[in-house]
């Protein structure tokens, strides 16, 4: 019995093809491959990258995501910050995964709307609250420092 277990779907991007890595590995863990038609056509420029496209075990279908999962995942990228960074096609290849993950789960609930918040902002947030309750547990501090006007930084951070 083998310890890979069985995925639906499997979306394909192009650096796989191209490096000629890791694809045969796929095979046995899914049961359907999908890529967005641009990793298939235009992605896929040189020969020996075509030819070992053409020799996988398996036949990846080109599939376009829907608009709705386009919008979704460009959404997403802006609020992450990676938007800017990633192709038409990256986005695709994403948003095709999305898709597929809605048919198969029937929904897009689980799914986030909004990026999980770092660890590093959340210190920032308790260090903050730490100032705040020192400057509320200290009423030697002058008031022109509470309000901004002078003080460590002027108090900007104070708002």
């Amino acid at each position: 019995m083998s310890s890979i277990s069985k995925h639906r779907a499997v979306v394909v991007d192009s650096g796989f093809i191209i490096k000629r890595t890791g694809l045969t590995h796929l095979a046995p863990a899914g049961e359907t491959f999908w890529a967005p038609p641009e990793v298939l056509t235009t992605e896929i420029r040189d020969k020996a990258a075509r030819e070992h496209l053409e020799s996988l075990p398996f036949t990846i279908e080109p599939r376009e995501p829907s608009k709705d999962a386009m919008v979704a995942v460009a959404n997403f990228a802006r609020l992450t910050g990676d938007y800017r960074s990633l192709s038409v096609v990256d986005l695709k290849v994403l948003a095709l995964a999305y898709d597929l993950e809605v048919e198969g789960c029937g929904s897009a609930v689980h799914l986030k709307k909004e990026p999980k918040k770092s660890g590093k902002k959340k210190k920032k947030n308790r260090r903050m609250k730490s100032r705040k309750k020192k400057n509320a547990q200290s009423p030697e501090q002058p008031q022109q420092e509470e309000e901004g006007g002078g003080g460590r930084g002027g108090g900007a951070f104070l708002e």
